[in-house]
């Protein structure tokens, strides 16, 4: 790694004109040549054109090959790959051992979650953090709002503090921690909560393979996708204070998902029985083309593959009575030993950097912007869920979609995981527990239920409810 031979502040001329001799040296020896990202730096100042020796020197030019060079991510053998074994909800019904056993993880405290909140609400018409949108179909409340209270509620029930650690990117960072301060973190002991960055990983030229420039004195970067966690939560200090608290299961989910089923006991309580280093909440995917990672299995090994990166004779294959033959789909919601945590985290690029194109801004050569109308660069992000090819130890539980799945990503123009439907999706489960409690809800009317009122249709057994309800009623 290249050393700054002082401290920003104490740079000499002679000390930047031996960094960009350094630089060039590096850039030069690796393929394609790379020198072109310092063609402005007579144009910087000495502060800029440290910043610049910084990036450039943090680029691992290894991670970023592009499908051409780079070795497989896992085995291609489709022929020999096999739909993974899973706890279905048929045998999760025949047995109360693993909810007693999540339940007593849950009251000795040694129980985290973590968060991903790094995504934009671009996509939804949203141009701030996707934590804030407001998703509650009767009150409003903002998707952070809607998860941080059912961590909250968790610790009450359970007489624990359950500590969060909020995975935001460089884009949204400011903006989360001015909103969760407005709202006082929802009820969130401040000492709980922990929020940090997520790195970034830099843009190459679709054609070219050169690195691109945001700025004269700045390489264009993206977000390094939810795998970043990984480094990230080890620089941040996130696992010293997991030591710390006693923490040994990490609950990790993503933002968008109002209906995630944060800290599950019965999850937990089969994550301790399997003695999984990984275990994941799966649903029956909808359909061949849903957008939701599949899980395969070859052998003893567990993983997934993106939708994205889904061959289209596995996805469609079916088995003999004709039924889906791989239809466990990912949620996004896994549980971690955080001892297997913290292992994986020592090793250099233990999750490889996907590929895929997007439309990235950049300065060309001359220094004029550039916003491209079609996807012109290479963005890399790791996946969480590549931790799966360093375990033998994975289990796979599978949940009612109804009522744990329902993620915001599209617009409502589009026809599945909309802000409506997820709004839907909320009413319908609100309203099945309520009308199991003996409430009626009349045709057509919205209904919520904040985590802080009920986390479950069993609490609302001991709670006083009207006989019927025939408004639109939000229960705090």
């Amino acid at each position: 790694m290249l050393l700054m031979p002082n401290p920003v502040d104490e740079l000499t001329s002679a000390d930047l004109d031996r960094v960009k001799d350094d630089l060039l040296c590096r850039l030069r020896s690796v393929v394609p040549s790379q020198e072109h990202v310092l063609a402005h730096w007579d144009q910087l100042d000495e502060i800029a054109k440290a910043k610049l020796a910084t990036q450039i020197d943090d680029v691992d030019f290894d991670l970023l090959r592009t499908d051409a060079s780079r070795p497989p991510l896992h085995p291609q053998y489709e022929a020999s790959l096999q739909p993974p074994p899973v706890i279905t909800l048929e045998e999760q019904s025949s047995s109360h051992d693993a909810f007693l056993e999540g339940e007593l993880c849950l009251q000795e405290g040694r129980v985290g979650v973590v968060l991903v909140a790094g995504g934009m609400g671009t996509r939804l018409g949203f141009e701030q953090p996707k934590g804030m949108f407001p998703i509650g179909p009767v009150s409003g409340n903002s998707l952070f709002q809607v998860l941080i209270e059912r961590i909250v509620a968790l610790g009450r029930r359970y007489g624990v503090r359950i500590p969060l650690y909020l995975m935001t990117s460089d884009v949204t960072h400011k903006a989360t921690i001015r909103f969760l301060r407005e709202n006082d973190a929802f009820g969130l002991n401040p000492d709980d909560l922990r929020v940090f960055c997520q790195g970034t990983l830099p843009a190459i030229d679709a054609t070219t393979k050169k690195l691109l420039l945001a700025s004269p004195g700045e390489l264009a970067t993206c977000p390094d996708g939810h795998g970043g966690f990984l480094d990230a939560a080890r620089k941040s200090g996130c696992f010293e204070d997991m030591a710390r608290r006693g923490i040994d299961v990490l609950f990790y989910g993503q933002m968008d998902n109002p209906l995630l089923l944060i800290a599950d006991p019965e999850l937990i309580g089969h994550h301790l029985l399997a003695n999984a280093d990984i275990t994941t909440h799966i649903v029956r995917r909808a359909c061949s083309t849903e957008k939701v990672g599949m899980f395969v299995s070859q052998g003893p090994k567990v993983w997934i593959l993106e939708y994205s990166e889904l061959p289209k004779e596995v996805a469609t294959a079916t088995d003999d009575d004709g039924e889906p033959l791989f239809w466990a789909g990912n949620t996004g919601a896994h549980l971690f030993r955080v001892p297997f945590l913290k292992r994986i985290a020592s090793r250099p690029n233990a999750l490889p950097a996907h590929p895929c194109r997007k439309q990235v801004d950049h300065i060309d050569e001359q220094g004029r912007i550039q916003q491209p109308l079609e996807p012109n660069a290479i963005k890399f992000e790791k996946f969480i869920f590549d931790l799966m090819h360093h375990t033998n130890r994975t289990a796979l539980v599978e949940c009612d979609r109804a009522a744990t799945f329902a993620p915001v990503k599209n617009p409502d123009s589009m026809a599945t995981d909309t802000a409506a439907t997820a709004r839907a999706a909320m009413v319908k489960l609100h309203t099945g527990w309520l009308q199991h409690a003996g409430t009626e809800v009349a045709p057509g009317i919205d209904v919520e239920i904040s985590p802080l009122f009920a986390l479950s249709k069993s609490d609302l057994g001991s709670k006083a409810l009207a006989a019927s309800i025939g408004e639109p009623t939000f229960l705090t």
